[in-house]
């Protein structure tokens, strides 16, 4: 542009990218009327071309007023700031998707600086979430003081491994005490990002989880299990999970040890012969067909069966069994049942 020729001013103004026109002449205007020592403002113009903007940088003062205090002569400089400007934006539309990123996957971000074990969070979890995150100088020994006694030693060890610089990666599952006092387990993880010369770390990042209802729900699954499997061998006789196969017929997908006593064989070689060989005669098979076609059809079935030791002795079993539908299609896929021997009953009866 002709930039010293008169009607400069309009046509810069015009040359401003319209979302920053009115921001720019406020504050150049306040300065005319004498309300600011200068102006300054960042805005953007349009290159000759016209198809692009650059970020500048426009900073003046108002060097000559008349009696009145009107601006007669303002000086100043224009600086290209296009560079440093949009280096600005694209790390605060990072920190906005690393911010939004840690909101939606709902973790503490935090780092230390390892020699003054100084530790700042990037957000609030550690509050939301009931714990005292113990901020600034010494985190590492505050923290670990909110750790279960039970958990602390493991997780002590591998974090001073890897401040030592002997692993890369820190990961630990552990209870943290509550600021109400509650034991809260949660995942950790981090790692070094800088070393110095030696490669000892500088600097740790890491994460902390919630993980309180997956680790409970872990553990009642080991007490129902361990329940379960006390039941089934403390039972005279066996528990089984049966599956059922494409044309109906049961198999023996699990059982407990009282399976092999019953018949002398294991799950495993009783799964490589038919279910005929084990029964004692023709109506017993029967029998067991009959119990087999009313599992399928949804209906919890209990029969009395003879069969066969692989000795060949005979053992009474009162069997019971439920089936177990599947969730998506409706059909029985599983079925439980309880086998227990009562040859000495049927012995003593006869």
């Amino acid at each position: 542009d002709e930039t010293d020729q008169p009607g400069h001013v309009g046509r810069w103004v015009q040359r401003m990218h319209p979302d920053d026109r009115e921001s720019a002449s406020t504050v150049f205007e306040a300065h005319l009327r004498g309300e600011t020592a200068f102006a300054e403002a960042e805005y953007r113009v349009r290159t000759h071309d016209g198809q692009s903007w650059v970020w500048t940088l426009d900073r003046a003062k108002v060097t000559e007023r008349d009696a009145n205090g009107q601006a007669l002569r303002i000086a100043g400089v224009v600086m290209d700031i296009d560079r440093r400007k949009r280096l600005e934006m694209a790390f605060g539309a990072s920190e906005t998707r690393l911010a939004t990123a840690i909101w939606g996957a709902n973790f503490g971000l935090w780092e230390i600086d390892v020699p003054t074990m100084y530790a700042t969070w990037f957000s609030d979890w550690c509050r939301a979430e009931g714990i005292e995150p113990c901020d600034g100088a010494n985190h590492v020994s505050s923290w670990d003081q909110n750790i279960h006694p039970d958990d602390l030693p493991a997780a002590e060890s591998l974090f001073s491994r890897m401040i030592a610089g002997e692993v890369d990666v820190y990961e630990a599952e552990y209870r943290v005490r509550t600021l109400t006092g509650e034991w809260r387990w949660i995942f950790e993880r981090s790692r070094a990002v800088r070393h110095d010369a030696k490669g000892s770390p500088l600097r740790v990042v890491g994460i902390c989880m919630n993980i309180d209802a997956r680790k409970r729900a872990e553990e009642a699954l080991k007490r129902s299990e361990f329940r379960y499997r006390s039941v089934a061998e403390l039972t005279p006789g066996f528990v089984a999970e049966y599956a059922f196969d494409e044309a109906g017929l049961p198999r023996i997908a699990w059982a407990s040890e009282g399976f092999h006593k019953v018949f002398g064989r294991s799950v495993a070689e009783f799964q490589r012969q038919s279910w005929g060989a084990i029964y004692h005669d023709a109506a017993q098979r029967r029998a067991g067909k009959a119990h087999a076609a009313g599992l399928l059809r949804g209906e919890s079935t209990q029969a009395e069966i003879l069969v066969r030791h692989r000795d060949g002795t005979p053992r009474w079993l009162h069997v019971a069994a439920r089936p177990v539908r599947d969730a998506g299609t409706g059909r029985v896929a599983t079925a439980l049942g309880v086998a227990q021997d009562i040859t000495q009953r049927k012995l003593a009866e006869n």
